[in-house]
């Protein structure tokens, strides 16, 4: 049986190891306001080593987080019989369900934009009335 593995280019690879850094800095500043007198310095080289603790759910969190951010995922496979090798993309749906999710968003960020801006322009031209000249 073969097992395809993800393809990860360097957006891919900078994504997961944000996350990674971003959860261990976390947890180290977390460690540093909670006890006191241990500072965030120290706490976040305690969180660098609960990071390594916690790697399985850390993986976890970046594979949530990739599979939202990137449309495509591409598998690579390797047959270890003969050797051969093949590759194969797949649409993410995590992906799918957020763009829509952030589209809606977005269009009603922008309806309320354009609401208030009407708004404030009728404010301002109203002001610029009551001015005299």
């Amino acid at each position: 049986m073969v097992e395809g593995k993800i393809k990860r280019d360097f957006s891919r690879n900078l994504t997961r190891g944000a996350v990674s850094k971003g959860s261990a800095v976390a947890t180290g500043a977390l460690i540093g306001s909670v006890v006191p007198g241990i500072g965030n310095v120290i706490g976040g080289a305690l969180g660098l080593a609960a990071s390594a603790l916690m790697k399985d759910d850390v993986d976890k969190v970046a594979d949530t987080v990739e599979s939202s951010v990137f449309e495509k995922v591409e598998y690579e496979f390797c047959c270890p019989k003969c050797g051969r090798t093949w590759s194969n993309t797949q649409k993410n749906q995590t992906y799918s369900q957020n763009k829509k999710n952030i589209e809606s968003n977005v269009d009603k960020a922008v309806k309320i934009v354009q609401d208030n801006g009407s708004k404030v322009m009728k404010s301002f031209k109203d002001s610029l009335k009551k001015i005299k000249w």
